[in-house]
C-alpha cells in the first residue's frame, strides 16, 4: 500500500490529508505549541486509528511524507530565537541601524552587533581584507557576550564573497566543528546573491533567527517517523510552494509554508472548474489568509516583509489578518474588538476549558447555535456552553449593555465585517467587481463564515471543497520537490553563472533522487522593482533589460497527480443526510434550522438556507437567501439568490 501522508502545523490547529488511489482521509488534532513533535506525532496516531492499523504498518507502508510548519511564524511572533551576533563592514553599522529594523524589533541587540575593517568596493574588488586578529577578537566579544550564531553581513558581499569567506576559514579553523566551544557561522551571501546589502542581510538574520528551532524540531519530526519504519526522506513545505528534503533546506525557506500550500491547491482547483478570478479565504484559529488568483494561477512576490524587516524571498502572495475561530473579543472604550490576538490551542476559546478566560469567535459560534459542542473535531473535544455563555457575559454584554445572543452576534458581524473589508481591497487594487470573482473557503472555520464576509464583500458566489477543513495539506500532496538558485551577471552575463547554478541544482535533485532526465528547468526574471516576478518564463531579450535583477533558476522533479473523483448524480432530496433540528439565533431571533450530515450530502443534493451542515473538521453556516449544491465531484457551491 503507498500511502502519501501530508500534514500542516498551523497555530490552533495541525491538519492531515492521506492519499491511497483515490482514497482520501483527512484528520485534525490541536495544536501543541509547547512542543510542535507532540501534535506531529497526535496526528499520525490519528490517520492510524481512522485507518485501522499500527503506526509502524501505516509509515512501513507511506511512500512520501510532506510537512509545512508555522514553528517560524511561531518563533517570529514570540521572538524566541536564538542570541545573535552581527559583523558589518567599517562604518556600515549606523546606516544598518537607520534602514532596518532588526534592533528595533528585537531581533539582534545594538551592542551584539560588531564592525570589522574590510573593503570590496561596487566593482567587486577586494581593496581590504579583514586582519586574522581583529576577526577572533571580534567573534571572541560575541561569544563571551552570549552569541549563539554570528551572521556577517559585508557590504557589497553579493559581488565578490571573498572576505565573508575568509572569515569563516579562520573561525572554522580556531573553533572546529567537533569542539563545543565551536560556533555556527552563516554568511550573507550564502542566503542571497541580491546586491541590496540591507535586505541581503536581514534575510541572513531571520535566517539565523529561525535555524534552532526549525533544525531541532524537523530532525526530531524526521528521526522519529525513522524510528517507526519510514524509510524516506521527510520534505518540508516551502513559501514557494515546493518541497524539498531537511538536509536540502534553510529555514527562511519554510517561511509562509502552510498558505503557500494552500494557494498550490487553489489553483488546482481554479483549473479544475475553469475559474478565471478566484479568491482563497483560509480561516483557521489563529488567522485569515487570503490570495487572488487570475487565470488560475497564484502570484508570487519575490521579496516579502517578514515583521518589519524587508528580506529577499520568494513566496506566494498572501495577504494575512487576525481574524480566526480563536481571535478574542474585548470591549475598549465602549467599543467591540476582535482580534488580532488569539487564544490559540493553548489555553484556546473559553469553551475549551483548557485555561482560557476570554471569549473567542468560536464561544460566538457555539452560543449562537451555529456549531455543536457534542460534535467539535469529531466529538473528541466537547465544548462548554456554559463557558461560552459566562465569557461572552462578563467580557461584552455586561460592559456593552446588551444581551448575551446580541453580544455573539456582534462578535461573529465584527470578524465577518474585518474579512470583509479585506476582500473590497482586494478587488479594489484589481479593478475587479465582486460579480466577477468566486470565493474558495476553507480552513476549519471558513465554511462557518464564509457566507457572512461574502456577503458584506458583495460576493455571491462561493465553493468549499470536501478537503476544505485540511485544505493546505490538499495543496501541500501537489507540491513539486522544487530547488531554487539566484544566478547574477558576472563580467556583464549570465552564461556562466547558469551553467553554475544548473550543475549546482543538478547535484541536489540527485540527492533528491532524480537523475537530469526526470529534472524539468525553468528560469524566472527578477526584477528590480521586488513586484510581482508572475512567475513568467524568461524570454528572448530580457537578460539585458535594465530592470532585471537577477534570474531565478527553478528545478522542479516529482509532482504527484491528482485524478477527482467524479460521482453519480443522486439527485436534489438531501432527507438521507437530515439529522436533527435545533435553534439557531439568526439576528433577530431564534429560527429551528434544519442540520444535515456532510458526509451524507450526494451529488445532485440542494439544500436552501437558513440550514447547518455539520462534518467532523468544520461547520457550514448557510443563512436565509443561499442556497447549496452538492456538484460531482461532491464539493459544495453555494449561491446567493439575486
Amino acid at each position: 500500500m503507498d500511502y502519501t501522508i501530508n500534514i500542516d502545523c498551523g497555530s490552533t490547529f495541525t491538519d492531515g490529508y492521506l492519499t491511497h488511489g483515490l482514497e482520501q482521509i483527512t484528520a485534525k488534532v490541536l495544536t501543541t505549541p509547547y512542543d510542535l513533535t507532540v501534535c506531529f506525532r497526535n496526528l499520525l496516531d490519528e490517520l492510524a486509528k481512522l485507518l485501522s492499523i499500527s503506526l509502524t504498518e501505516l509509515l512501513v507502508n507511506t511512500k512520501s511524507i510532506r510537512f509545512s510548519t508555522t514553528i517560524g511564524n511561531n518563533t517570529i511572533l514570540q521572538r524566541s530565537g536564538p542570541r545573535l551576533g552581527l559583523v558589518l563592514s567599517q562604518g556600515f553599522k549606523k546606516c544598518y541601524l537607520k534602514e532596518s529594523y532588526a534592533v528595533e524589533g528585537g531581533f539582534v541587540r545594538e551592542e551584539m552587533i560588531e564592525e570589522i575593517l574590510e573593503e570590496v568596493d561596487s566593482s567587486g574588488k577586494v581593496k581590504k581584507v579583514p586582519s586574522e586578529e581583529q576577526i577572533l577578537k571580534t567573534v571572541e566579544r560575541l561569544l563571551d557576550n552570549g552569541a549563539r550564531c554570528i551572521v556577517i553581513g559585508f557590504t557589497n558581499a553579493a559581488l565578490n564573497t571573498a572576505n565573508e569567506q575568509a572569515f569563516r576559514t579562520l573561525v572554522d579553523q580556531n573553533y572546529p566543528k567537533h569542539l563545543l566551544g565551536g560556533i555556527p557561522l552563516l554568511l550573507s551571501s550564502e542566503i542571497s546573491k541580491r546586491p541590496d546589502d540591507i535586505m541581503r542581510i536581514n534575510t541572513a538574520l531571520i535566517n539565523a533567527y529561525l535555524h534552532r528551532d526549525m533544525a531541532r524540531l524537523l530532525y526530531n519530526v524526521e528521526n522519529y517517523v525513522r524510528r517507526n519504519w519510514y524509510s524516506k526522506n521527510l520534505l518540508v513545505g516551502h513559501g514557494s510552494g515546493g518541497v524539498a528534503r531537511v538536509a536540502t533546506t534553510i529555514a527562511v525557506a519554510t517561511y509562509n509554508s502552510g498558505p503557500a500550500a494552500a494557494v498550490i491547491g487553489a489553483g488546482r482547483i481554479a483549473s479544475l472548474y475553469g475559474i478565471d478570478k478566484l479568491i482563497t479565504a483560509d480561516m483557521g484559529g489563529t488567522s485569515l489568509d487570503a490570495a487572488m488568483l487570475e487565470g488560475g494561477t497564484p502570484k508570487f512576490i519575490n521579496q516579502v516583509d517578514i515583521d518589519g524587516l524587508k528580506c529577499y524571498l520568494l513566496t506566494s502572495m498572501v495577504i494575512s489578518i487576525g481574524a480566526g475561530g480563536s481571535s478574542m473579543a474585548c470591549v475598549k472604550k465602549s467599543r467591540l474588538e476582535v482580534g488580532p490576538k488569539s487564544a490559540g490551542s493553548l489555553p484556546g476559546p473559553a469553551c475549551f476549558k483548557r485555561g482560557g478566560k476570554e471569549p473567542t469567535v468560536t464561544d460566538a459560534n457555539l452560543v449562537l447555535g451555529l456549531i455543536n459542542a457534542e460534535r467539535f473535531l469529531g466529538g473528541r473535544i466537547k465544548l462548554s456552553l456554559k463557558a461560552s455563555t459566562q465569557s461572552i457575559k462578563k467580557y461584552i454584554a455586561a460592559p456593552l449593555g446588551i444581551s448575551i445572543e446580541e453580544a455573539a452576534w456582534r462578535i461573529r458581524n465584527t470578524v465577518d465585517d474585518k474579512i470583509a473589508a479585506l476582500l473590497k481591497e482586494m478587488l479594489g487594487q484589481k479593478g475587479l467587481s465582486a460579480e466577477e470573482v468566486t470565493i474558495l473557503a476553507f480552513g476549519g472555520a471558513g465554511p462557518t463564515h464564509c457566507c457572512s464576509f461574502a456577503e458584506k464583500a458583495g460576493i455571491n458566489k462561493i465553493i468549499i471543497c470536501n478537503q476544505a477543513p485540511v485544505f493546505s495539506t490538499f495543496g501541500l500532496a501537489g507540491a513539486g520537490i522544487t530547488h531554487f538558485y539566484e544566478v547574477i551577471k558576472e563580467n556583464g552575463e549570465y552564461t556562466r553563472a547558469l551553467e553554475q547554478a544548473k550543475s549546482k541544482i543538478s547535484c541536489e535533485m540527485k540527492t533528491e533522487g532524480f537523475n537530469e532526465e526526470q529534472v524539468n528547468y525553468h528560469l524566472w526574471p527578477v526584477f528590480k522593482n521586488h513586484k510581482f516576478t508572475g512567475r513568467k518564463q524568461v524570454e528572448d531579450g530580457i537578460y539585458s533589460s535594465k530592470d532585471v535583477e537577477a534570474l531565478l533558476l527553478e528545478a522542479t522533479g516529482e509532482v504527484l497527480s491528482w485524478t477527482p473523483v467524479i460521482y453519480p448524480d443522486a439527485g436534489e432530496d438531501q432527507s438521507q443526510a437530515l439529522s436533527s433540528w435545533r435553534p439557531v439565533y439568526w439576528g433577530d431571533g431564534y429560527i429551528g434550522t434544519p442540520v444535515f450530515n456532510r458526509e451524507l450530502l450526494k451529488t445532485g443534493n440542494k439544500i436552501s438556507g437558513p440550514a447547518i451542515v455539520e462534518d467532523d473538521e468544520t461547520t457550514y453556516v448557510i443563512p436565509p437567501g443561499w442556497h447549496l449544491f452538492i456538484d460531482k465531484y461532491e464539493n459544495a457551491f453555494i449561491s446567493k439568490e439575486e
